[in-house]
């Protein structure tokens, strides 16, 4: 992600998580004890001021406000358009036969017991891959 685009996107962050902390009459203070994290830092995501946003600060913040994180993520560029799927890959999922779900679900659980599963962007290049 270029830098320009960079501070654009953390501006428009801040705006999205002041206005969704407004809709719902939260304070800074408030969402700052709700979240555990400065009212400071907050402060500076709102705003666009802080350098370097925390991740973690966003998926808590985002918590709280019954927002998609990964949206946030996506703007600030800790995911890419590859981490998600696209309208007409999900409706391949949808469409596809009891066996076919089968046969993507195990190729998708890494281990039974811990019940792991690769990551969208594998999904995504699995569904590709089975329409070549």
């Amino acid at each position: 992600m270029e830098l320009k685009n960079y501070y654009k996107n953390k501006i428009e962050i801040g705006k999205i998580l002041k206005n969704l902390r407004k809709e719902k009459k939260i304070s800074l203070a408030k969402l700052s004890v709700l979240s555990g994290i400065n009212i400071a830092d907050i402060y500076k995501i709102e705003t666009g001021e802080k350098l370097k946003i925390n991740p973690f600060h966003l998926k808590i913040l985002s918590e709280i406000l019954k927002f998609d994180y990964k949206i946030l993520y996506k703007k600030i560029g800790f995911l890419e358009e590859t981490d998600f799927l696209k309208k007409e890959d999900i409706m391949k999922i949808i469409n596809m036969t009891s066996i076919e779900k089968e046969k993507l679900k195990e190729k998708l659980i890494i281990s039974e017991d811990e019940k792991d599963i690769v990551s969208i962007r594998d999904i995504h290049s699995q569904v590709l891959k089975e329409d070549e």
